[in-house]
């Protein structure tokens, strides 16, 4: 149970800086991030290390690993900049 933890924290890490700093910029004007292979990735580790509850848990570090990202990235584009004159307005 103690491993099981360890790689938890570990792939939800992965999740987070994959999601967060690797993209592929796409021809639609959108992005591909490798955030999206990583939660696939933890499903698959987890659930071969679990045994029954296994994909609980991977499933669990795919999104709690995704939602710290998206977190972070709002928090980051919602700081004012100390260089603005003004704070933007947010709905």
């Amino acid at each position: 149970m103690r491993n099981l933890k360890i790689a938890f924290l570990a792939l939800t890490t992965v999740v987070v800086l994959t999601t967060l700093f690797i993209r592929v910029p796409l021809p639609s004007r959108g992005y591909f991030n490798f955030g999206d292979v990583a939660v696939i990735f933890s499903g698959l580790v987890l659930g071969a290390l679990g045994g029954r509850h296994g994909f609980v848990w991977g499933a669990a570090a795919g999104g709690v690993g995704s939602a710290l990202a998206d977190i972070i990235v709002d928090l980051v584009c919602l700081l004012p900049s100390p260089w603005s004159p003004r704070v933007p307005k947010v709905l």
